[in-house]
Formats: structure tokens, C-alpha cells, sequence
């Protein structure tokens, strides 16, 4: 619950669990103003990591929701964790030319056009080579990003003993995370 201080005009949200004597500092609030409006405006920058494939539309759509509401700045980034891909469907760099520079300039451009389908023209496209555990909250703190959104799903069996990406990051980055539900296909 957010309330003003008695003796400012500071809004504070009172931690559950927690008496209405413990605060905890929040924005400058107006009359009756709603704690979702106070919590979107510490929004500034927000990241979502992604792969591009259509699943990722459902994190890209509510990373835009959060932007647009808080009127933060939008990044969105591709990791690519190895290279050359041993996919077969993947494509193949033609002979002669740098491979990782080659998949990604190819990644950006499957970004840049995932972004201008899903109407995100004004965010800013990234490509990082190596592992998305230690890339993404390694970005987040480079580029002062305040909010991560990435998206998550249900493991079962062995997956749960692996570890996600979801899970590294929501430990190892310097700022709030947000975890998109992605449905099983």
C-alpha cells in the first residue's frame, strides 16, 4: 500500500507483512495518484533480451506496455551464444568473410526487422556474442539499464536441474527484472 508521509509530501510504500510505521522511500506523489504510476516512473531504460522468433513477441510487447507507461528509452538485444550455429537450418556465412562478424550482422538484421513488425522502430537494436548468462547483466550495468524483461518458461526433468537464463540473470543483474510467461509450444 502507498501512503504519504505524515511529515512530508513523499510518497512511501509500506512493505507487506510490515507495520504502517515501516516506509520505505518512493517518488514525489500527487493526490491520488495510483502506486502502479509511482512504481513506472523509476523506469528509464529497459532491455529485453530476446531471440527474435515470434515467441519473444508476447516479452517484446510488454517491455513496450512498461516504456510507453514510464516513457523510458528501449534496447532490445540478441545474444549469440555459439558460433558457428550447428543448427542446419540455421544460415551458412558465405567462404571468405569474418564468420562472427558475418552472423551478426545477421542477427541485427533479423532484429531490426522483428522490430519494425512489432512496431519498434525507436528501439535500440544489440547483438552480443557469448554466453546470455553473463552478457545480459553484463550489458544491463554498461548501459545503466533499470529494467530487464526477458521471458521464461516451464522446464521439466533434467532442464530443471540446468539452470536457466532466466534464473542467472534474475541473480546477477544490477537492476529489476521482469519475467515474461512464455506458454509451452
Amino acid at each position: 500500500m502507498t501512503r504519504k508521509h505524515p511529515e512530508s509530501n513523499r510518497c512511501y510504500k509500506v512493505k507487506a507483512g510490515h507495520s504502517p510505521d515501516s516506509w520505505y522511500k518512493r517518488e514525489n506523489c500527487k493526490r491520488g495518484q495510483k502506486e502502479e504510476d509511482i512504481l513506472m516512473q523509476d523506469y528509464r531504460h529497459i532491455l529485453v533480451a530476446m531471440d527474435a522468433t515470434e515467441q519473444s513477441a508476447k516479452i517484446a510487447t510488454r517491455a513496450l506496455q512498461f516504456a510507453t507507461a514510464s516513457g523510458a528509452r528501449l534496447s532490445l538485444l540478441k545474444v549469440l551464444e555459439h558460433l558457428p550455429a550447428s543448427i542446419p537450418v540455421d544460415p551458412v556465412p558465405p567462404e571468405g568473410v569474418d564468420k562472427i562478424e558475418w552472423f551478426r550482422n545477421h542477427a541485427r538484421d533479423e532484429l531490426k526487422e522483428f522490430a519494425r513488425r512489432l512496431d519498434l522502430s525507436e528501439a535500440e537494436v544489440n547483438v552480443a556474442v557469448g554466453s546470455p548468462k553473463d552478457v545480459i547483466p553484463d550489458f544491463a550495468r554498461e548501459q545503466a539499464v533499470d529494467l530487464i524483461v526477458v521471458g521464461t518458461h516451464e522446464r521439466h526433468g533434467i532442464a530443471l536441474l540446468w539452470g536457466s537464463t532466466t534464473d542467472s540473470v534474475l541473480h546477477h543483474a544490477p537492476c529489476d527484472v521482469l519475467a515474461v510467461h512464455i506458454p509451452s509450444l
